[in-house]
């Protein structure tokens, strides 16, 4: 019986992700964005038939399942890795080009371990590529946190001491310009006028967004008492989200250093459930980090659920799932 109501529960949470991942790729006009949630879409819609396999007591073509949700990504990566390594020769990106190089590592140990590696060959060395390789991905992405994060600091820092002495006044949102456009899609800066005795003015933000908020919506403006044209926008900048961004690679590295030390045992003698609780405070973390990204962005609470739409439901989850996971790791392990 316990078995049937674990198997519903997951069908329940399996459906509506599914609904939700389907209804943003359809409604989506970001090709990027519409190519990150297709395979993660189709594993939901996999894990579905999966837990009504099970239910049904269909273990051959569960296992089935359970193949296909590998072989999905394992294609998926390998075609994110040919086109990231064709758009880094098209445009001539060097750097890109080289940070691909570990992930055909990978790609070319997995498919001699899964194609080529005699089964009875004799292991004589306890090492293992995906190991160093992951190793050095993993810290090739903190280095970059931390450096994102000190520098956006660093920014956020000297332009609070330029604008201490800045004026705040109410701004009203009146044209955009675009501020990127590709293949991946179009971002947007964002055009607000104010107005100084008289005279209007215009501010625009220093970085791209997606969304644009709706016309003569408001958000505060600051600007130069002794030169009104100069002017910033409280709430999110470039900056700003220079230190989310690398603040989202910091934490993220991290989870993979803890895992590493809590396989080999050097966690063990914490009371309570590290992991667990580290990954909810992640997903918490990004999850309100969003939050304030994007009301910072519109402007109000109001004016944020309008520009996000169906999209706030991602930020939501995150946050309901890390404050699950932080109770679960904090109080119902501890207690059992």
């Amino acid at each position: 019986m316990r078995k049937k109501a674990y198997y519903i529960q997951q069908i329940m949470i399996s459906s509506i992700s599914a609904i939700l991942l389907f209804n943003i790729i359809i409604k989506s006009e970001n090709l990027l964005m519409k190519v990150i949630l297709i395979p993660f879409a189709m594993n939901v819609v996999i894990i579905l038939l999966k837990n009504i396999l099970l239910m049904n007591h269909k273990q051959k073509w569960a296992d089935l399942c359970s193949k296909s949700y590998k072989m999905i990504y394992y294609i998926y990566f390998f075609i994110i890795i040919v086109y990231w390594s064709y758009l880094s020769i098209r445009n001539g990106n060097l750097f890109n080009l080289i940070i691909t190089i570990p992930f055909w590592i990978m790609i070319i140990y997995q498919i001699y371990r899964k194609f080529f590696k005699r089964k009875d060959e004799v292991k004589t060395s306890n090492f293992d590529p995906r190991l160093l390789i992951g190793g050095l991905l993993v810290g090739l992405c903190f280095v970059i946190g931390i450096f994102m994060f000190f520098f956006g600091i660093k920014d956020v820092y000297e332009q609070s001491i330029i604008t201490r002495t800045y004026v705040p006044i109410e701004g009203t949102f009146y044209d955009y310009e675009i501020y990127d456009s590709d293949e991946d899609g179009t971002t947007y800066s964002l055009i607000y006028r104010y107005e100084v005795e008289g005279v209007t003015y215009q501010v625009q933000t220093n970085y791209g967004t997606g969304s644009i908020p709706s016309y003569n919506s408001k958000r505060e403006v600051r600007y130069n008492p002794e030169n009104p044209q100069e002017a910033v926008l409280s709430g999110t900048s470039g900056n700003r989200a220079l230190v989310f961004i690398g603040a989202f690679f910091t934490l993220v590295s991290l989870v993979f250093v803890f895992a590493f030390l809590s396989d080999m045992g050097y966690l063990d003698h914490l009371k309570f459930d590290f992991m667990g609780t580290y990954v909810g405070a992640v997903f918490l973390i990004i999850g309100i980090g969003v939050f304030v990204m994007q009301i910072g962005t519109a402007g109000s609470l109001v004016e944020m659920f309008h520009t996000m739409g169906l999209w706030i439901f991602i930020p939501v989850l995150f946050v309901i799932v890390g404050g699950l996971l932080l109770v679960k790791s904090l109080f119902v392990n501890r207690k059992q």
